[in-house]
């Protein structure tokens, strides 16, 4: 009877593991899915993609409002402000006495440091500090989580999700798609606040060009300067006899593409003074050197019988800092969880979701075993190769490796520079072998040429492997570490080998 009872128990263990793994999955699941929609959005969709994403997790966490709070500061004091909101069956509170110009340390005392600290705040509103209360039951809220928002190492705000029917605890893995998806948010809003920057920055500049042109200059057949406005010269910072006397030594000896600047200006000139009219970017620089990118538009018009050309500048330089700032924004979205060069997952993802697996497991007693991969040589082989080639075979190995897992609960993910993981829930030592001698066959079987490696002649890996059943006193150091000990032998083993060791 008692060990049809522990059986049992034993089951029911298990479901409530596997629960919780496709529970995990299904919030991944959304959180690509969101960051899918908001890499997609532009100017006029964003506003509906952020909703629509705002409503995935509502409806993904079964919330009844989500919301985005921004950081400003007056008189030195830290003052929020909700931006976005999304709810639905309750009353929304966007632009409410609630929700506009709330000092932290009055009416939610501890949020700025807790928060700062990057820490979440999650709890009952009941079980709440009674200033707390007076700012969150008014709005209905019954459980609340709230987690911080980071933008270049800056505490930027927060996001958070309302249940107002239930008393609930949020879950580790809740806590982790809103944590994701806050960030995402963020990004994806200050990139849009740039790119509508940059949109109405190119209006701006169509009407003047079509008006009253910010710089311009004006030439003769001859090409010689006949006048320019003061716009001009202040983008040179000069006055206007040194612009007409050192007109051509305001541009670098070389553009970018690697033309001659005089040459090229003389050629681009007489080809307007012909009938064309052109539109390109351009180089200046300022008398100390300091370059200046520019848009220019010359057209030709006709003035006292005879043709002259006129030059139209703007200044790209507010520009293009901008397209950098919205380049690094969306680097930063495609850094979530996943590694830019190679495309699988990165160390982020591995760090949460080992971490979390230990404590599942740990409930059951489950096995688990973590797999720790070297390239072998793999400094001889840029040395010799040269970084590009480098990086086509870190691409080829973590392709290899992904598709050797086959899975769904297993997964690969780069660990930094050549080495890799895999981690194998619910596998034990035999298992994670199996799996082991088939990563190590199938890289040999790529014959990706490799001189330095002298024993084969062609890229190889070594492998350490930490398998066993999780108990409560273990953590992710654990197998990461012994692995890593594993790893060691094999590589003092004369490498293209694997050493298993496991955890008691």
């Amino acid at each position: 009877m008692a060990n049809a009872i522990s059986r049992t128990e034993e089951e029911a263990q298990v479901r409530q593991m596997m629960r919780e793994i496709e529970r995990r999955n299904q919030l991944l699941h959304a959180l690509n899915r969101m960051a899918d929609i908001m890499l997609r959005s532009d100017i006029g969709s964003f506003e509906g993609a952020l909703h629509s994403c705002m409503g995935t997790i509502a409806e993904t966490v079964s919330v009844d409002r989500v919301y985005i709070w921004k950081n400003h500061v007056v008189d030195g004091e830290l003052y929020c402000t909700q931006i976005h909101e999304w709810a639905k069956g309750v009353e929304p509170q966007q632009g409410s006495e609630y929700t506009i110009d709330i000092p932290y340390r009055d009416n939610i005392p501890g949020w700025e440091e807790t928060l700062s600290r990057g820490k979440c705040v999650s709890a009952l509103v009941r079980e709440m500090s009674p200033e707390e209360q007076a700012q969150l039951s008014p709005q209905g809220i019954v459980s609340i989580l709230v987690v911080p928002v980071f933008l270049q190492d800056q505490f930027w705000g927060f996001a958070g999700v309302d249940d107002c029917r239930n008393e609930r605890v949020f879950s580790e893995d809740e806590e982790m798609i809103l944590r994701s998806a806050s960030q995402l948010f963020a990004n994806a809003l200050i990139r849009n606040e740039m790119e509508r920057e940059v949109a109405e920055q190119n209006e701006l500049n169509r009407v003047m060009f079509d008006a009253a042109p910010a710089g311009l200059s004006i030439f003769e057949e001859n090409y010689k300067i006949i006048d320019c406005n003061d716009a001009l010269l202040a983008l040179y910072g000069v006055t206007k006899q040194f612009y007409i006397d050192h007109f051509f030594e305001l541009f670098p000896e070389y553009q970018p593409d690697g033309s001659k600047s005089r040459d090229s200006a003389f050629e681009m000139l007489k080809r307007v003074l012909n009938g064309e009219k052109l539109t390109l970017e351009w180089m200046h620089c300022s008398p100390a050197g300091e370059p200046i990118p520019c848009e220019i538009t010359i057209t030709r018009t006709h003035h006292n019988g005879k043709y002259i050309a006129l030059a139209y500048v703007n200044d790209l330089r507010k520009t293009k800092r901008l397209e950098r700032t919205i380049q690094w924004l969306e680097t930063e979205a495609d850094k979530i969880f996943y590694d830019p060069l190679t495309g699988i997952h990165n160390r982020r993802f591995f760090d949460d979701n080992l971490k979390r697996l230990i404590k599942s497991l740990s409930r059951s007693g489950g096995l688990l075993s973590l797999i720790m991969i070297d390239i072998d040589h793999f400094k001889d082989y840029n040395d010799l190769y040269g970084h590009r080639a480098g990086d086509d075979c870190l691409i080829e190995v973590a392709a290899t490796l992904n598709r050797t897992i086959t899975r769904a609960d297993d997964f690969v993910a780069r660990y930094g520079g050549e080495e890799f993981v895999v981690v194998l829930p619910n596998t034990g030592e035999s298992g994670a072998r199996v799996i082991a001698e088939k990563l190590l066959e199938n890289i040999r079987n790529r014959n990706i040429p490799h001189e330095k490696n002298e024993a084969v002649g062609r890229v190889t890996i070594s492998i350490g492997v930490a398998s066993g059943s999780v108990n409560h006193t273990q953590s992710e150091d654990d197998y990461i570490k012994r692995a890593d000990e594993m790893l060691y032998a094999s590589k003092q083993g004369g490498r293209n080998r694997c050493s298993l060791a496991t955890l008691s």
